[in-house]
């Protein structure tokens, strides 16, 4: 998929779970929101025009709403290009020599960084690198760098799950086995080809929007409530895009 679907699918995903908990954890809700938009387009750092490396995603430019994004985007290229030369290329170099057999795991596009082994070694090296920089500042905190990490590596997640919808797959146990999963979109920009993801992105915003209404009616209930409600919604929806949307099989 495009890097701004990737963007847009996995955070409306996360807000739909989410928000209904901010009034009770705002900084925790802010915090694993962050998490969770870097996450979505890190799998794609080894793509060498990943919308990671940008400090601004042109389609939202003058987008309304949308453009807020392109003010956090300014950090991107920092995520980027620090998973990318200190986590990724290292992490194939190790793993090669340390690990597995010489050249098991390859330095292209939906290879190492495109399975669970690569967003797991992504996300748990990331917080490696980071703690410093936060004790630095005396901004560290387990709890908060936790649910950073924590939405980092949903985002991710979410990532590889869109991306087995298209044509080219995913293999996630890679290097462990070729199994692939892989749908029927096709990548790219032309409107006939990105239609069920425009059609989503708008079930998903409905969704979200009518589970924040519905919460902020409903006040006394409780909101832990309405995020598994949520959870279970979001999980639900992404299963029925999956299987009868993208059809989505193994191979």
């Amino acid at each position: 998929m495009l890097g701004r679907h990737h963007l847009l699918l996995s955070t409306l995903t996360f807000l739909m779970v989410i928000i209904p908990l901010f009034s009770i954890f705002p900084e925790a809700v802010l915090i694993s929101i962050a998490g969770c938009i870097i996450g979505s387009l890190i799998p794609d750092i080894d793509s060498r025009d990943a919308v990671i490396f940008h400090t601004e995603v042109k389609e939202f430019r003058n987008s309304g709403p949308l453009s807020a994004l392109n003010t956090f985007a300014l950090i991107f290229p920092l995520f980027g290009y620090l998973t990318k030369y200190c986590i990724y290329k290292p992490s194939v170099i190790v793993f090669n020599t340390l690990i597995f057999s010489e050249n098991s795991l390859k330095m292209k596009h939906r290879g190492f960084m495109h399975s669970i082994l690569g967003i797991s070694t992504s996300t748990l090296v990331t917080g490696i690198y980071i703690t410093p920089f936060l004790i630095f500042f005396d901004l560290f905190s387990i709890h908060f760098l936790s649910i950073f990490l924590s939405g980092y590596l949903l985002g991710a997640f979410l990532h590889l799950v869109q991306d087995s919808c298209t044509r080219s797959g995913v293999k996630w146990l890679h290097p462990y086995s070729d199994l692939k999963v892989r749908g029927n979109l096709i990548t790219n920009a032309r409107p006939e080809n990105t239609r069920y993801q425009r059609f989503f992105l708008k079930y998903l915003t409905a969704v979200g929007l009518l589970v924040l209404i519905t919460s902020t009616v409903y006040s006394e209930i409780s909101s832990h409530v309405f995020s598994v409600y949520s959870f279970v919604l979001a999980a639900l929806s992404w299963l029925v895009f999956v299987k009868f949307l993208a059809r989505c099989r193994t191979q």
